[in-house]
């Protein structure tokens, strides 16, 4: 297995709470709207780095003087 990173880990958090809440899994509103959000920002992390490898930015170019 590979190393783990930050955003592997916060892919399979999400993941498997998905799993288990599709199954009836008990959890509270708060955990709910954490995974949202923690879901949110893996899939923004996620095409960020998916844009930077493929050399796109998401930032304005620096102008010159």
């Amino acid at each position: 297995m590979s190393e783990e990173t930050l955003l592997s880990a916060a892919r399979r958090v999400v993941r498997f709470f998905s799993i288990d809440e599709a199954h009836g899994g008990l959890t509270s509103v708060e955990t709910l709207q954490a995974v949202e959000t923690l879901d949110k920002q893996v899939r923004i992390e996620a095409a960020r780095q998916a844009s930077a490898a493929a050399g796109i930015t998401t930032e304005p170019p620096e102008q010159k003087g």
